[in-house]
């Protein structure tokens, strides 16, 4: 009877501990998921849904700085001085230029500089200039070129000193100072003008270089008698 109840219990230890085994190992697990984290659908539409988004916003243009307005010249606006401009161009073009009071030019005593009388008699060789131009070019403006000549050949020659076939102002006020050089070199009285007593030589050559027959030499006649040849 006490190996029958002994055995019984041994059966009935098996079967609890059994049971026990089977539960522990067919319970349900429970998924433990971050209470942050998007479920895997949710992931999927967020990341569809931004690249719909950035292909739909326009692409980002780099700010360009604006080109700068061209410079301009208003109407009725004075042209720049070309003298101003004077550093940019030849040699030759600058002795196109009308020349400035200060120009040596006008030096008229051969000294090399420009003093203030003859900044002041500036003007009267300008002006000596325009009528020559308006008497011997076609159209009363320097350069005037040589088929336009309206003079002699050997006049022409003489004063375009650089023998390029165009008589500038600057080329004429220059033979112009010569001019008045020689004039000053006679002109004992120093009134601007030759005598037939400050001339020194025969009536009759006086006579003839006198232009106008004033009983006077001034420069423009001597610039015309040593365009010539005859001084």
């Amino acid at each position: 009877m006490t190996k029958r109840l002994a055995m019984l219990g041994a059966l009935m230890a098996v079967l609890i501990i059994t049971w026990l085994l089977v539960d522990d190992t067919t319970a349900t697990p429970v998924a433990v998921q971050p209470v942050f984290a998007p479920a895997p659908s949710e992931r999927v539409e967020s990341v569809r849904s931004g690249a719909l988004e950035r292909a739909a916003a326009p692409p980002e243009v780099p700010a360009v700085s604006p080109a700068p307005e061209p410079v301009k010249t208003a109407v009725g606006e004075r042209a720049p001085d070309p003298r101003q401009l004077a550093v940019a161009l030849t040699q030759q073009q600058q002795a196109w230029l009308p020349p400035a009071p200060t120009d040596l030019v006008f030096d008229l005593d051969g000294d090399h500089r420009v003093e203030p009388d003859e900044q002041a008699r500036a003007a009267e060789l300008l002006e000596r200039a325009h009528q020559f131009a308006g008497n011997r070019s076609a159209d009363g403006t320097y350069p005037i070129l040589k088929p336009d000549f309206r003079g002699s050949g050997r006049l022409f020659r003489a004063m375009d000193t650089d023998a390029d076939g165009a008589l500038t102002e600057r080329e004429f006020l220059a033979f112009e100072a010569d001019s008045i050089r020689e004039l000053r070199r006679c002109d004992q009285n120093a009134d601007g003008a030759l005598s037939k007593a400050e001339f020194g030589h025969l009536d009759s050559r006086f006579d003839y270089l006198d232009e106008d027959h004033d009983g006077a030499l001034y420069a423009w006649e001597i610039t015309l008698m040593r365009g010539r040849g005859k001084w």
